[in-house]
């Protein structure tokens, strides 16, 4: 039983230490950090949904996921959707700022 905690423990190890972090910043049209908007990460090959944030105060975001293709959404009210470009994970990454205008 104590060698299958050991071996447990372990692998749980092993795959947090994989884990690549994504960071974003997402700003309203004046360039102003967006607070409490919606961020999802998408598989890029098929749109599906990996994680879920929320921005800071500030409009960041993070999220630690493994080497991939991905791609961020995000939504908030009163905003159109806005999409970042499809990017590779293979180390830690910043997203370029996701800039989201306003619905008339």
């Amino acid at each position: 039983m104590r060698k299958l905690v050991v071996i447990l423990v372990s692998l749980g190890l092993f795959s947090a230490a994989n884990a690549q972090k994504i960071t974003g910043l997402v700003n309203d049209e004046k360039g102003k950090g967006l607070e409490k908007t919606t961020v999802s990460l998408l598989r890029a090959k098929d749109s599906s949904v990996i994680k879920l944030s929320v921005t800071s105060k500030e409009g960041v975001f993070s999220f630690q996921s493994e080497a991939g293709s991905y791609l961020v959404s995000t939504s908030h009210i009163g905003y159109a959707n806005a999409y970042s470009k499809v990017f590779d994970v293979a180390a830690d990454i910043t997203v370029p700022t996701i800039d989201m205008k306003k619905v008339s």
